[in-house]
């Protein structure tokens, strides 16, 4: 894990997104942390503009997102909800940062470094903390160096979402699939079934609608489903 300080990135998603990030700012005050994690900073890196924010806070509850009247709140499992909002000019996705799926599950800590760990693919292991400047980086920035995806799960978890994320990335960003990621992608292509199919279309169609017809495309190129 490295931690550096690049305040830089604060300051280009509130010049870039000022009502999000001020929305961020003033409903999760002082001393809660707000993390910026995985798509956007990667993008930030490419030099592109994302078309949403993924925001993981500390220390507070679904409670407290109920709270927000712009957010519409969705189960999040086990017990918790997420906050979706259109603000300004991007979509945010906003979950308490304790409630992050795998965390309990596999006894990885409630803090960033414990959310970072549990992120099976490489580009997603990074984060911000969007008032300090302080960035956590597990193994992005060398993926984005070489332009490759990589798997590596903390444990073994929702395999088929994980393939179609990787399919789903390498459509978006043009990098290539490192041996670790293609194996995982053959693996479960080799038996995927319909329901796999349509979970990984859904998981692709909440961030890149236009991806998905070519990453099912992929999907087939390496297995037929199965009945």
């Amino acid at each position: 894990m490295f931690i550096s300080h690049v305040p830089k990135i604060s300051v280009w998603i509130k010049e870039s997104f000022p009502q999000a990030y001020h929305f961020l700012i003033d409903n999760f005050q002082e001393p809660k942390s707000v993390y910026i994690v995985g798509g956007i900073i990667r993008d930030y890196f490419d030099d592109r503009l994302p078309n949403d924010l993924d925001v993981t806070v500390d220390s507070i509850t679904s409670h407290d997102l109920r709270r927000i009247p712009e957010l519409e709140c969705i189960p999040f499992p086990p017990d918790s909800v997420r906050g979706i909002a259109r603000i300004g000019n991007i979509q945010l996705d906003i979950w308490p940062l304790q409630e992050t799926l795998g965390l309990r599950e596999y006894g990885l800590p409630f803090t960033i470094e414990g959310v970072l760990k549990r992120a099976a693919l490489s580009i997603d292991k990074i984060a911000l903390n969007l008032r300090t400047g302080v960035l956590y980086d597990d193994g992005c920035l060398s993926a984005i160096a070489g332009r490759t995806i990589s798997y590596d799960p903390y444990r073994p978890f929702l395999d088929a979402i994980h393939a179609g994320r990787i399919l789903m990335y390498q459509q978006k960003t043009g990098y290539a699939l490192d041996p670790s990621a293609l194996a995982h992608v053959k693996k479960v292509c080799s038996n995927i079934s319909k329901p796999d199919i349509y979970e990984i279309s859904q998981e692709v169609r909440k961030k890149y609608p236009q991806l998905v017809r070519p990453v099912l495309e992929e999907i087939l190129k390496y297995g037929e489903p199965k009945v």
